[in-house]
């Protein structure tokens, strides 16, 4: 079967009962270290089990989890009620995790009276995945899978910011080898970082900008360059003085801007 490709929600109902199956096998297979784990649902007579695994908590109790893969559009309370009931009168051993797997969104109500219906027939600890938790596991954890069952590629986004990673790196190097002093007292930029550089300022202007040195008086907004004092590097460039504020601190070292405008309280600077 080809993939499918799309570009809104995933269409589970596009992949067929089958290699839905797969999808959350090959989920499923990935969440735990498992002791034990067998895919029955191909072969037909299941019992209500489509996945059969068992793993292994610290204290080396043994879980048995059932697993159940429907590809169903609607999933309503009746539907959720008779996949327990399968299992219960199908199978000797009643499970310690009961986890469905549907290709549909079931509302809050249903999953509550699925999990409560469950404790009823003693299984304490019952799961739904629906098509919604699904796709957020497939975008956030398994891209291979993500391309694999429906041909989406996320590869491109992450060779795209590898790429922007390094220019950023190589920027960065290029920048320091231009801007900073060959010789550097760092005693002195400790607390005056600024002091490392060749240049106290520098210009500042968009890669869009046809005015320089000319200043457009009509054009309101941030100018398409400008003059900035250089204060030091941070992990993602260069950081600069825009302008200097004026402020009031009290002996607690609490402090608060005093605006332009604000002549009473320049008074008490």
């Amino acid at each position: 079967m080809k993939p499918t490709r799309t570009t809104g929600r995933l269409h589970f109902d596009d992949l067929s009962p089958q290699r839905f199956e797969d999808l959350s096998l090959a989920m499923i297979y990935r969440i735990n270290h498992w002791t034990e784990i067998y895919h029955y649902g191909k072969t037909g007579a299941d019992d209500g089990i489509d996945i059969y695994a068992e793993d292994e908590l610290n204290n080396g109790k043994k879980r048995v989890w059932n697993i159940q893969c429907k590809r169903h559009k609607k999933f309503k309370k009746n539907q959720l009620e008779k996949v327990i009931d399968k299992i219960i009168a199908k199978n000797e051993k009643i499970p310690d995790i009961l986890l469905l797997i549907v290709a549909c969104d079931i509302s809050k109500k249903n999953i509550e009276h699925f999990k409560d219906y469950a404790i009823e027939n003693g299984i304490n600890n019952a799961r739904i995945w629906t098509s919604s938790v699904i796709e957020s596991k497939l975008y956030a954890e398994h891209h291979d899978l993500l391309f694999s069952f429906f041909g989406v590629n996320l590869n491109f986004k992450k060779r795209n910011k590898i790429a922007s990673i390094r220019r950023n790196i190589n920027l960065k190097q290029k920048m320091k080898k231009d801007f900073l002093k060959k010789s550097i007292k760092p005693q002195e930029t400790l607390y005056q970082p600024y002091k490392k550089f060749n240049y106290s300022e520098v210009l500042i202007r968009s890669i869009d900008d046809t005015s320089y040195p000319e200043v457009e008086k009509d054009n309101l907004g941030i100018s398409s360059w400008f003059k900035v004092e250089i204060y030091n590097f941070y992990y993602n460039g260069l950081e600069v003085i825009l302008n200097l504020k004026k402020c009031i601190i009290d002996e607690n070292w609490n402090w608060d801007v005093v605006e332009y405008d604000d002549t009473e309280r320049k008074k008490k600077i």
